[in-house]
């Protein structure tokens, strides 16, 4: 209940956003028709698969139902997943939790918007609490930074500092980001570098993911974090997002050699399929 305020607050916030289309790389478009305050865009399934071998086997599954909504022309997105975690700590314990979450994305000037984020559960899968906040702002000839925190509570309180600089360039986009994360002992850097080539639209494209370190914001690493965030990690993920007129599919494939002890390493593999049914089409 001492969180409640925060998620009105948070709520508040974002229904009374100004209205605004944001860029292409954001989850979610403006809608077409301005003269409805909230209208349900898309909606549909998402899942994610996380595997690894050492120093016991972990599967890590995830299957969510999200749907896409815009409130005045501000893209909304609200999802309930369903986490399972198989091979925990050595052993064959599986448990199964829940977690709720929703983000937004206002448009705050011609040239600025915000990412909001919040999520809950009850469970010991998924943090109990998480809040994301970000600035991004567009410069002329195709230049765009952002400035955000995130804080989560897990076995302990975490807050991680992130920031990115971006530039489209004809149909392709680039964009370098850091996430820093404060201890007490050692503090964790994670930085990526992606890139996409879009396509037809700019829904459709293809997409490339470098990254170096371990980042809290990274689902599959919640559970290890504390123990693994001073450590070294590099990795790679493909990306693939299609217009299906009806349909919005969307692939992502990932490898990584992380390690997980000092001079221990281990291949981590990670999938993520989203397929949202478009209503407005």
């Amino acid at each position: 209940m001492k969180h409640l305020g925060l998620y009105i607050i948070f709520l508040a916030f974002f229904l009374s956003g100004p209205a605004g289309s944001l860029y292409s790389q954001t989850p979610a478009t403006a809608p077409s028709d301005t003269t409805r305050s909230l209208v349900l865009e898309r909606i549909g399934g998402v899942y994610r698969f996380n595997f690894f071998r050492k120093p016991w086997v972990r599967r890590w599954h995830v299957a969510g139902l999200r749907s896409d909504l815009s409130f005045r022309n501000t893209p909304l997105i609200g999802s309930l997943n369903y986490g399972t975690l198989v091979g925990r700590d050595g052993g064959d314990d599986t448990k199964a939790n829940l977690q709720v979450r929703v983000e937004a994305y206002p448009r705050l000037t011609p040239s600025d918007y915000a990412y909001l984020g919040a999520a809950y559960s009850g469970s010991s899968l998924f943090p109990r609490h998480y809040y994301g906040a970000e600035w991004f702002h567009s410069f002329p000839r195709g230049y765009e930074a952002s400035l955000g925190v995130r804080w989560m509570q897990w076995q302990e309180s975490i807050w991680f500092y992130t920031g990115s600089a971006g530039k489209y360039l004809g149909n392709y986009w680039f964009s370098l980001r850091a996430f820093i994360t404060p201890g007490e002992k050692t503090t964790g850097q994670t930085y990526t570098l992606s890139a996409r080539r879009y396509l037809a639209t700019g829904m459709d494209y293809l997409g490339l993911k470098l990254e170096y370190g371990n980042s809290p914001d990274n689902l599959s690493y919640l559970l290890d974090f504390p123990q693994i965030r001073r450590l070294n990690s590099m990795g790679a993920h493909l990306s693939w997002q299609r217009d299906l007129n009806r349909w919005l599919l969307y692939l992502d494939v990932g490898y990584r050699r992380e390690e997980f002890q000092d001079d221990v390493f281990r291949g981590h593999f990670s999938a993520r399929l989203h397929l949202l049914y478009q209503l407005n089409k």
